[in-house]
């Protein structure tokens, strides 16, 4: 071993060309290996394993065969990369070959000192595709013919560790295993931190530039899509908490730029199922859209100028044009091919052929009506045999036609009015409404039924019941002009717009607005609706088109039969019911709702007053309802009330209740009341078990159970909360943290968090058993009256009572808020998380219930992976977000 220290190289690495990956790693392995600290004290062991040779790096032009000699001949070991090919070369074998005869000329055999590393193959095969060994170790006696390490008989690592221990004296293979396996394992760990670091400050960065993508929602689902796992299961890399926000803002808040026309656009339809846009413009182009990139599919050049109006035929098979000379043309939309051009002064015999203002083609798409500001209204019928009938019908200057939905009407808005045309007789204009000079862009649209016919006239909403004739009810006074309204699908609503970009869900039966958005654009134009999805086409200062979002796009279910204040609300753990208490019923309903159609279950009329708080137990069988002066619990199989609290038999009959929570058992009730006092009922024996009167909070505002019943928390007008032991009723600690007066408080489902909300507008996450403050997000807009956790433990859904009512959700880890709804035209009260955590219920001032679209990141990842494949990111872009 001492001659072998003097040696240059600690080893000379002897491979064939194609194995020259295998050897730059064993070289890269054994020069920066070191020694488990249990062989530190061996004084035989070199300290380090450099230098090793491997002759790519360690050649100098000259003779090859002198310097690769005086390389072996100052080497302490031969690893041989064994394969078939270097099986095959002449030169690894002469290295074999030479190592060995040095060790002669030195009196030692080197015989002993060759490892064979084994990467592909088999030695001693008798196959010579699959043999491995040349022929110098294949022709060595038996009993020393050498092993060495095989890859193919474990892993790469083991089969070098198996060359390093023969490589050492009085070394075992186990000795260097177990460090080796501890350094690599600590190796690809510090480089994973390192990577997974990168990726986190690449996702914070991106994320960030995502949500700044407000112009197009696809290329900033696009965006997102780079920066967050695939597979949350199974993540390629780490998962972020802006990442998630970004990708919930990109989809819920979808908005797309189309640009193209190079001249004014003048109008613009969806196809039946809005996955198609067709555009026409001054620019003397037709263009078709693709919705869900933004790109153009094809541009039609029209050779006609002032493109006027445009659509799809009901079977989207041909595209419909109209232009400022009178031209109609029909093209095939798929090919983009000219079927037809049929010029209307000649079809109508007439010179009067200026400012056509609207065309409509009825559901069959065999008549189309076309108008002017001259008065005239043009229907054409296309015949089966390709024959063209035509009608003129005469007004005043006609802003908008459309057909009824099995076209035996039509309906017009004029300067003097909206008439309704029957198309079965020969009456015109049976059905009149006459009002102030109706606006410009005004519009008419029957609904689905054909029984009702929105409009606008005097900065109002008209609604025309078709059933009963003459009539209509007027609602939605607008400053601003209206440009477009639409009947929602489910008959119940009207979407409207106005110039000014104030987009506005209305309940038609009331006559009010249920949601109101706004668009910073400088002007909209034009308007056109999806049949089939909740999405508009805007024309935006005549030149830009932009598709987004009608309002209630993130609304599941608007349930707007109450009008009254809603002041709480709570989903059953199976997720089929919730129950409400306020709204316009009679004084102290409790009411229950199927949670899968939003209609009315049951209305409990025990109370008296308004109901505060509402809660089920683990198990849904029972519902327990708080209102000032009484408790009820109620069996949720029957409906039946089975107990009742009362003031006086609480011994506190001037004290309000304010809420009212089960322990796990469902054997026992906690009461908080505005006095200061928390009450633990039993209520199966309808027995006060306990009185806690040291709570110092001059009014409690809510109690709880923790999930294993050992304790209570409870919080109220003092700004902190306080925790008490439930079998004794002694207090735990106080959690300080809060400004201000707490209004509400949540356990996680695991029972070590819990969450409270404050009027300091601030909500705080508390390490229950170490009574330690975990985060605090403060900088809401106003105060915060409820807060709930989702049944995951994953997001708290936060109410805020600020000028939006907007209801936040934020993630539990550091309180980050990942969406934002709004939707309550007034004060949002409660909001609670359903059973799958799919979707929220919020109740508010207004009457309003809504159930809100949450769903999970891993549904919202799996739909963009299908968007962004029809939208693949340029270099440019990619370069732009920070992704290369």
């Amino acid at each position: 071993m001492e001659h072998r220290k003097k040696n240059k190289y600690f080893a000379f690495i002897s491979y064939c060309h194609e194995d020259i990956e295998w050897a730059i790693w064993f070289q890269h392995e054994i020069e920066y290996y070191h020694l488990p600290s249990s062989l530190d004290h061996r004084q035989d062991l070199p300290k380090e394993f450099r230098p090793v040779f491997r002759d790519l790096d360690e050649l100098k032009a000259g003779n090859l065969p002198k310097q690769i000699n005086e390389a072996l001949s100052q080497s302490s070991n031969l690893v041989v990369i064994c394969s078939p090919k270097s099986a095959k070369s002449n030169w690894v074998n002469k290295e074999i070959n030479e190592f060995i005869e040095v060790g002669k000329r030195k009196k030692i055999n080197n015989i002993d000192h060759i490892f064979p590393f084994i990467v592909e193959g088999v030695p001693h095969s008798n196959n010579t595709e699959n043999e491995c060994f040349p022929k110098t170790l294949l022709e060595l006696p038996k009993e020393i013919e050498r092993i060495g390490g095989n890859v193919n008989e474990g892993s790469r690592d083991k089969a070098f560790v198996k060359v390093m221990a023969g490589m050492l004296p009085n070394v075992e293979f186990d000795e260097l295993w177990n460090r080796y396996e501890q350094d690599k394992a600590k190796e690809e760990r510090l480089k994973r931190e390192e990577r997974d670091k990168f990726l986190r400050i690449q996702s914070r960065l991106v994320a960030e530039k995502a949500i700044d993508i407000k112009h197009n929602s696809i290329l900033a689902q696009s965006v997102v899509y780079e920066i967050i796992p695939k597979d949350l299961n199974n993540p390629e890399r780490p998962f972020t908490i802006e990442a998630e926000k970004a990708l919930r803002y990109s989809t819920s808040k979808f908005e797309l730029q189309l640009r193209g026309h190079n001249l004014t656009v003048n109008d613009l339809s969806f196809n039946s199922d809005g996955r198609r846009l067709v555009s026409i413009s001054d620019d003397m182009t037709i263009r078709i859209w693709d919705t869900e990139t933004g790109s153009a599919i094809k541009v039609l050049n029209s050779k006609h100028p002032f493109g006027r109006c445009v659509r799809y035929s009901p079977d989207d098979k041909s595209i419909i044009a109209v232009y400022g000379d009178g031209t109609l043309q029909i093209w095939d939309s798929s090919t983009g091919e000219l079927l037809t051009e049929i010029s209307l002064a000649e079809l109508f015999n007439t010179d009067h052929l200026t400012g056509i203002f609207s065309m409509a083609i009825n559901t069959d798409g065999n008549k189309v009506a076309i108008s002017t500001c001259d008065g005239d209204i043009f229907l054409i019928t296309i015949c089966e045999n390709g024959d063209i009938d035509c009608m003129s019908l005469q007004t005043e200057p006609v802003h908008s036609v459309n057909f009824s939905p099995i076209g035996n009407y039509l309906v017009s808005t004029s300067d003097c009015g909206l008439s309704v045309w029957s198309l079965d007789d020969d009456s015109r204009g049976d059905l009149n409404i006459k009002g102030d000079v109706i606006i410009e862009n005004a519009f008419a649209k029957f609904n689905s039924k054909g029984d009702s016919v929105v409009f606008f006239f005097n900065n109002s909403i008209g609604l025309l019941d078709m059933i009963n004739g003459n009539g209509a009810q007027e609602f939605g006074y607008n400053q601003s002009k209206f440009v477009a309204a639409n009947f929602c699908d489910d008959g119940v609503h009207i979407v409207s717009v106005t110039e000014a970009g104030e987009m506005t869900l209305w309940n038609i039966e009331k006559g009010q607005a249920v949601y109101t958005s706004y668009c910073n654009y400088e002007k909209i134009n034009r308007v056109c609706f999806c049949a089939k999805r909740d999405r508009i086409g805007l024309v935006i200062d005549r030149k830009t088109i932009i598709i987004k979002d009608i309002p209630a796009s993130s609304v599941y279910r608007l349930i707007t039969e109450e009008n009254g204040p809603i002041e709480t609300i709570s989903y059953s753990p199976d997720g089929v019911h919730f129950a409400t208490g306020g709204g316009t019923f009679e004084m102290g309903s409790l009411t229950i709702w199927d949670a899968i159609r939003g209609k009315i279950v049951k209305q409990l009329t025990r109370h008296s007053d308004t109901l505060r708080y509402i809660s089920y137990n683990c198990d849904g069988s029972r519902l327990v309802s708080t209102s000032d002066n009484i408790i009820c619990v109620w069996d949720t199989n029957t409906w039946f009330c089975i107990r009742t609290l009362d003031s006086i038999k609480a011994n506190n009959d001037l004290a309000f209740f304010s809420s009212a929570s089960f322990n796990p058992e469902n054997t026992r009730i906690v009461v908080s009341l505005r006095n200061g006092t928390i009450i633990i009922w039993d209520y199966t024996s309808d027995t006060i078990i306990r009185e806690i009167k040291k709570c110092n909070m001059g009014i409690v505002f809510d109690a709880k159970y923790s999930p294993d019943g050992s304790k209570i928390v409870s919080c109220g007008l003092a700004p902190y909360l306080q925790i008490w032991e439930a079998d004794t009723g002694n207090k735990i600690m106080d959690l300080k943290g809060h400004n201000g007066p707490i209004n509400s408080i949540s356990f996680s489902p695991n029972g070590k968090q819990v969450v409270s909300a404050s009027d300091d507008k601030s909500i705080i996450c508390w390490d229950i058993e170490l009574g330690t403050l975990v985060w605090r997000v403060s900088g809401f807009q106003g105060i915060i009256q409820s807060v709930s956790y989702s049944n995951n433990g994953k997001y708290i859904v936060v109410v805020v009572q600020d000028k939006a009512n907007n209801i936040v959700v934020c993630e539990t880890t550091k309180g980050e808020k990942v969406a934002t709804y709004t939707g309550h035209t007034e004060t949002s009260n409660c909001a609670k998380f359903s059973f799958d955590d799919k979707l929220i219920v919020s109740a508010g001032s207004d009457g309003t219930i809504i159930n809100w679209h949450f769903p999970s990141i891993q549904e919202l990842i799996n739909i963009v992976s299908e968007q962004v494949k029809k939208r693949p990111l340029t270099k440019e872009e990619r370069i732009q977000y920070y992704l290369e």
